[in-house]
């Protein structure tokens, strides 16, 4: 009994800090934590069931018909089925607002495949006890990974080609797809096809492990293009203002205009463009004021949010995601207002000392903000 219990844990604690560091790496936080359990669910009770129930009493059933050999369950036909019902919640959440890119597609996707590993992998210590602590190990560094992997690709195809006409981003997404049952078909063909078990094992746990990585990186690559479009957020005019050093006169214009067009400041747009960095810029008001500084850190996700989304828009020409963006930009607008108007004018005040002023540092604005009032 402790056995299953250890196997479980196991089975469960690897796929789950996987899921995990997929889910920290979006530090523009565009996904949202209850479309991720959403998916999550889906791939463990949803696909996995209905996955079950093809490959059980069709597929199996069309193979002793045709007398084909048994081997093409896991090479042809479950591949097929078990990435078609993975992929089925991310139509849905694509739909959302808050569905932004293919970063947030491809931890969807990513949240949907290690549903599905982890409970099958519970159905396998089940069935072969003896083997279970070992077997939810190897499971958990190869075959979780390539079906979180396989399911992440084509949330990634959702999430990029959702701007496109509905035509050609069925035909991208239907690309995705393809690539995903040829990874999980090669993925069977090394654990199952291979004569030698040790064998059969590494080169499943190389595909797993290099199916994370792939994953990982193309997340990096999706958030530094998130970076690029934060700095292209404004028109060309008031970009280059804002990357420059600017005179009193300029600083005000510029504020006076972003406040009246988009209710930002021009700090909160830098502090945008530098969002990775913003913990060590709000680190003293942090130490004696972590509500306030919790509160300077939303206005400047936010602000980076509506940046993205904003240029996401700019490329869509679907009509129905052009409305959701927009109801989703001005929605995210309204809310910065209000967090700057809880925050108070002392907290903005901090950020346009250290974001606008080129020759000034954190400690100094700091210092600032303690000499003009007894709380920011």
């Amino acid at each position: 009994m402790l056995r299953i219990v250890l196997a479980l844990l196991i089975a469960i604690g690897i796929p789950g800090i996987f899921l995990l560091l997929i889910y920290f790496l979006d530090f523009y936080a565009t996904r949202t934590f209850h479309l991720v359990v959403l998916c999550f669910l889906w791939g463990a009770i949803g696909a996995l069931g209905l996955s079950y129930l093809i490959n059980t009493y069709v597929s199996i059933s069309l193979l002793i018909e045709l007398r084909w050999d048994y081997i093409l369950l896991y090479i042809a036909f479950a591949p097929v089925a078990e990435e078609i019902f993975k992929a089925v919640p991310l139509f849905f959440v694509s739909r959302h607002p808050k569905f932004t890119y293919f970063v947030d597609g491809a931890i969807y996707g990513f949240a949907s495949g290690i549903g599905f590993s982890i409970v099958e992998s519970f159905l396998y210590i089940f069935l072969y006890p003896h083997l279970a602590i070992a077997m939810a190990t190897v499971r958990g560094i190869s075959t979780c990974l390539m079906h979180g992997t396989t399911s992440a690709l084509v949330g990634a195809a959702v999430g990029r080609f959702r701007s496109w006409r509905r035509a050609r981003w069925r035909s991208m997404v239907i690309v995705g797809w393809v690539g995903a049952v040829l990874i999980h078909t090669l993925f069977n063909v090394v654990a199952v096809a291979i004569p030698s078990a040790a064998w059969g094992m590494l080169g499943a746990a190389f595909i797993g492990l290099g199916g994370l990585a792939a994953t990982t990186l193309y997340i990096f690559l999706g958030l530094d293009e998130q970076h690029q479009w934060l700095a292209e957020s404004l028109d060309q005019k008031m970009v280059d203002l804002v990357k420059a050093d600017l005179t009193a006169e300029e600083q005000e214009w510029l504020a006076e205009m972003l406040d009246r067009e988009a209710g930002i400041t021009v700090a909160e747009v830098r502090a945008s463009q530098a969002y990775d960095a913003i913990d060590d810029i709000l680190e003293p008001i942090a130490a004696q004021f972590p509500h306030k500084a919790e509160l300077m850190k939303r206005i400047v996700l936010q602000r980076a949010q509506v940046g993205i989304k904003r240029r996401i828009l700019e490329k869509t020409v679907n009509p129905m995601a052009i409305k959701l963006l927009t109801e989703e930009i001005a929605r995210l607008e309204e809310n910065t207002r209000q967090l700057r108007k809880e925050a108070g004018p002392r907290a903005i005040a901090y950020l346009s000392c250290v974001y606008n002023r080129a020759d000034e540092e954190v400690g100094v604005c700091f210092e600032d903000m303690l000499t003009n009032t007894e709380s920011p």
